[in-house]
């Protein structure tokens, strides 16, 4: 299933990257953090969570030759969403081959919950996760669960904090009519270390604030 996500992904860059920037203004500061990194215990891309399109502009912003695509989700399990639409986007084939892999819920270590994307960054693979655990219900920023802090620690890989802004219940209309401004801003790659969850999660907020 490794081949599906890099092949879609790559297909769509070019065209994402388009329309993104014609109708959302895409900008992405501080791009030079996502080249040349250190992809021998895997890199994992730790964002604020704004919307469902978040996956996409995360996507969208890798770099071409980077080495970094395809890149691969945490995602909750089908069960966890109330909406039974939500429930057949989360597990639908389309969110499969686009990348996504759900947490095992119900474990009771690390090493079991987020099993496949151990697997993935031992393999050098890039792993997209959000700390919040879930979207924004305020447009700031929640609470960071441990997520981010565990995978770094059993895997040793590089963390790369992103901040999203512009959207947060963004609407086709405002969309379309380019009544936002979709940025991305890229901070400095960080080494595993004792660094907590909400130490990690600082990062972005620090890039919120453009820091």
């Amino acid at each position: 299933m490794h081949l599906f996500p890099y092949i879609l992904q790559t297909l769509i860059w070019i065209p994402t990257r388009f329309v993104l920037w014609l109708f959302g203004s895409f900008r992405i500061d501080g791009i030079e953090n996502l080249r040349n990194l250190d992809r021998s215990h895997g890199v994992i891309v730790m964002s604020n969570h704004t919307s469902i399109l978040d996956p996409i502009l995360l996507a969208a912003a890798l770099p071409p030759g980077s080495g970094l695509r395809p890149l691969f989700y945490v995602s909750l399990p089908p069960e966890h969403y109330a909406h039974l639409k939500m429930r057949y986007i989360a597990g639908g084939l389309i969110f499969k081959l686009w990348g996504a892999y759900p947490v095992y819920r119900g474990a009771t270590t690390y090493e079991e919950i987020f099993k496949e994307h151990i697997e993935l960054l031992r393999n050098k693979k890039t792993v997209s996760i959000f700390p919040e655990g879930g979207i924004t219900k305020t447009g700031g920023l929640g609470d960071a669960k441990p997520g981010v802090a565990r995978l770094a620690e059993i895997t040793g890989a590089l963390i790369v904090p992103i901040h999203i802004r512009g959207a947060w219940k963004i609407s086709w209309h405002e969309f379309l009519l380019h009544k936002r401004f979709l940025t991305l801003t890229v901070g400095e790659p960080i080494r595993p270390s004792i660094y907590s969850h909400a130490d990690l999660f600082s990062h972005i907020e620090h890039l919120s604030r453009g820091v």
